[in-house]
């Protein structure tokens, strides 16, 4: 379906771009016919029409099913979770965990689908993510076991294309074709075949389909999609007409009987611009001026003409935009612009103060050109301007302005965003304002604008603003539109509340920075958790260390290991989580090569195609902890202060309460806390925890003390092991890298997910205290 709307999309922008040229002409003043050299044939009923409308008239929608398959290539089609599995599908079935392995099945003609291990499943009927979630029901009792279920070929269906068709015949298809397919490979229909009537006769039933629900979306779209031994019937076209002149969708179009102008209207996409329009019915009896009080019908043969009535007012001025009192209003009895925007209540909320534009035809040039002007001005009594005919006001809200600023597109887009000369001209009246104010940016301003009125609009000074040193940039040197004065000399300093407002007026172009009185006290922020009597966030001030932090929380509680503190800095954080990601993104590259390479034993499988995806989510997803070994024990720092550490903002320290366990992860059958003996090393640790699995990479085999710091360690039955474990001590098994050996960078991988591992079980510690 994706595809069909692409063609359509182009096929429908094409009429478009061909109607917009075409000249209107009503029927008793048609212009001859413009001779161009056809490149496409044209049918008997676009002949008719174009000669009797004067236009050239092409009949709508046919180009959507124009396709020219080679070498009798069926267009591919796309499967989501929601196919329905049916007999002759194949299915690829990966699993992964206690037993690893990919087959491929094929529904049989009972519906089922036989794996080794597990009793047959009925799969007809179930979609994909149906299927998978069954499957995955049936292994509950498998630990740590997911199945994986992708459609690797559809089933085969025959159907028959009859009628109207360039090219009628038997068509294989599969099963998650569509009708438009079939259209397709019978290469399109015929300009004589009707697009609004067609029948699929299935199992002795009568379908009907109408393809303008599709092309025009009038109404919800139908079920198009096929099953083996359905037969599509094109019938010759029904009644049609034509329409043409200023509307978005030219054309000749099929129609039922007591087609009204409503649906007419519909058809032709409306007019190509707002304003009133004449409708001109043109039949075998003569031509008549239509409306919908007429209650005109329509019939074979007819041509409608849509033309925009020009817009001729006298004596009236415009307001649009962000206003209560949007239209048209009469100049009389607002000769003056205060006369329209003197009153606050004309103004809706969250208008923009500080410019308003009006759009107006020069007399001496008949040119348009915009006069920018400020509705605080206007409603204070400092500003006032004549208005003439036919002027077009516009007023902005602050969204209006942010989008025009920043092309951004807003809920209830305002029609002059989109116009650039609007925008060229906000932009080039825009000041800049920075320093010790609110909202920094820039803001478009009429000439004359009160220094105050602009502060007020970028949400006032700040605490730290010194009003007593404003500094304004200006290359202004003349008068404005609406004050007399100039903003000053090239750079000067301004106080807000001693100058004369009227004298500090600001232009375009100018720049303002309101000055700080001082720096501003910056609230850095450190979290202490765990064993402390007063754990929490605290302020962090220059020279504040771990043991004074300490002080600050009321010191350790009696339950406290301070040899197990985790540490960890923001800094650290950051680099570690972009080493996750750059290895992700390595991965990434890494994987692309190896899918689009030439020699197909460097390949990966589908195995492996989820193995690294897996791991490079896992990367991409992985929380940081940014740990660093310290010296956190507070008898050894009173002794030795040299130790101390130094805070830095985003620290974050947890503290654990004493532990007399010895923690067993990784590749064993059972990771666990297991009782702390002195007598105890390594291996008898790891034979506790069930001794290491089959994926194990036994030489990579390392301790994590309590600090952070790590040994690695050999393991074996005749290994002397000479590491002493203490209380709260980690013991890392890592996975064996082997399923990753067809990576250049395999040897990593073990490395990438010990600390993966490492890395949640600590933030686990915190979590869970």
């Amino acid at each position: 379906m994706k595809r069909f709307t692409s063609i359509l999309t182009y096929t429908l922008c094409m009429t478009i771009s061909a109607s917009s040229v075409m000249a209107y002409a009503l029927p008793k003043e048609q212009t001859p016919l413009i001779e161009v050299e056809a490149i496409i044939e044209k049918s008997s009923l676009e002949q008719f029409y174009s000669d009797k409308a004067g236009n050239n008239l092409t009949q709508f929608g046919y180009e959507a099913f124009n396709y020219e398959p080679s070498n009798n290539t069926i267009p591919i089609a796309s499967t989501n979770g929601n196919y329905q599995i049916a007999q002759g599908d194949e299915l690829q079935v990966i699993i992964r965990g206690q037993k690893n392995e990919a087959s491929t099945h094929i529904i049989d003609g009972q519906g089922q689908l036989i794996l080794d291990d597990l009793p047959p499943i009925i799969a007809t009927g179930l979609t994909l993510e149906e299927l998978k979630e069954r499957l995955n029901q049936e292994i509950t009792s498998w630990p740590n076991t997911t199945i994986y279920v992708s459609l690797t070929k559809h089933r085969q269906i025959e159907v028959i294309t009859l009628g109207h068709v360039k090219k009628p015949g038997r068509i294989n298809l599969s099963a998650a074709h569509s009708l438009i397919d079939a259209l397709q490979l019978s290469e399109g229909i015929e300009k004589t075949g009707s697009l609004r009537n067609i029948t699929l006769l299935r199992h002795g039933q009568k379908i009907s389909i109408d393809l303008y629900d599709i092309l025009i979306g009038s109404n919800a779209a139908p079920d198009l999609s096929l099953q083996n031994g359905d037969r599509i019937i094109i019938p010759a076209i029904g009644n049609t007409i034509a329409l043409t002149g200023d509307i978005k969708r030219q054309g000749i179009y099929e129609i039922k009987n007591n087609t009204g102008l409503d649906e007419v209207k519909a058809l032709s996409g409306g007019p190509i611009a707002k304003g009133q329009v004449r409708y001109v019915k043109s039949s075998p009896s003569g031509d008549q001026d239509i409306t919908n009080t007429n209650n005109p019908t329509f019939n074979d043969g007819d041509i409608l003409y849509i033309k925009r009535a020009e817009d001729k007012n006298q004596n009236t001025v415009t307001l649009s935009g962000h206003t209560t009192q949007a239209g048209k209003h009469d100049l009389k009895q607002n000769q003056k612009i205060s006369n329209l925007l003197g009153n606050t209540s004309i103004y809706k909320d969250g208008i923009y103060p500080l410019i308003a534009l009006i759009k107006r035809t020069n007399p001496s040039n008949l040119l348009e050109e915009y006069i920018a002007i400020s509705p605080t001005q206007i409603t204070s009594g400092n500003f006032d301007l004549t208005l003439k005919n036919n002027d077009e006001i516009t007023l902005f809200s602050k969204e209006n302005i942010a989008n025009i600023l920043s092309d951004t597109e807003s809920k209830e887009t305002l029609e002059e965003e989109a116009n650039p000369e609007i925008k060229q001209i906000l932009t080039e009246h825009t000041v800049q304002v920075t320093g010790a104010i609110r909202s920094e940016g820039l803001y478009p301003i009429a000439a004359g604008t009160q220094l105050e009125d602009i502060i007020t609009a970028a949400g006032g000074t700040t605490l730290e603003a010194n009003t007593a040193n404003i500094e304004i940039t200006s290359a202004h040197h003349g008068t404005g539109h609406q004050q007399n004065g100039a903003s000053g000399t090239t750079r000067k300093n301004v106080n807000l509340y001693t100058a004369a407002q009227e004298s500090v007026l600001l232009y375009p172009s100018d720049s303002i920075r309101i000055h700080t009185k001082k720096s501003k006290i910056a609230h850095h922020k450190i979290t202490i958790s765990g064993e402390v009597l007063s754990p929490g966030e605290y302020d962090l001030l220059p020279n504040d260390t771990y043991a004074t932090l300490l002080q600050r929380a009321g010191g350790l509680t009696e339950q406290a290991y301070p040899n197990g503190t985790i540490f960890s800095r923001a800094s650290e954080r950051k680099r570690e989580e972009k080493r996750y990601k750059d290895k992700a993104r390595d991965l990434e590259l890494q994987l692309a090569l190896l899918l689009d390479s030439k020699d197909p034993d460097k390949r990966p499988d589908m195995t492996q195609v989820i193995l690294i995806q897996n791991l490079i989510s896992q990367l991409n997803n992985a929380e940081a902890l940014g740990r660093i070994t310290i010296q956190a024990n507070p008898s050894i720092l009173k002794s030795d202060p040299a130790q101390d550490l130094l805070l830095e903002e985003g620290d974050k320290i947890h503290i654990p309460k004493r532990p007399m366990t010895v923690r067993v992860v990784g590749e064993v059958l059972s990771p666990a806390n297991l009782h702390f003996r002195e007598d105890k090393n390594v291996n008898d640790y790891i034979n506790e925890a069930g001794g290491t699995s089959y994926y194990a990479d036994k030489d990579r085999t390392f301790v994590i003390y309590p600090d952070g710091s790590a040994q690695p360690v050999n393991i074996g039955a005749w290994v002397h092991n000479p590491i002493k474990l203490i209380p709260g001590a980690t013991i890392m098994i890592p996975k064996d890298p082997k399923p990753f050996d067809f990576l250049e960078t395999a040897k990593d991988i073990s490395h990438i997910l010990s600390n993966l591992a490492i890395t949640g079980i600590y933030l686990d510690d915190i979590a869970e205290d």
